[in-house]
């Protein structure tokens, strides 16, 4: 069940443009997506889910 949801939130955050990812999930659920100079999105999506124990 973890698995599917780690999945689930990774591909609507995946779908975000990084703007987004900088705001949109804190404003919405307090998720905080951390930004770093040459990361990628996918990178960025694994180190906020990563915090959450998936």
């Amino acid at each position: 069940m973890a698995g599917d949801l780690y999945g689930l939130i990774a591909a609507v955050l995946q779908a975000m443009t990084h703007a987004e990812l900088s705001e949109a999930p804190q404003r919405i659920t307090g998720l905080v997506v951390p930004t770093a100079d040459g990361f990628s999105k996918r990178q960025r999506i694994e180190l906020a889910l990563a915090k959450l124990g998936a």
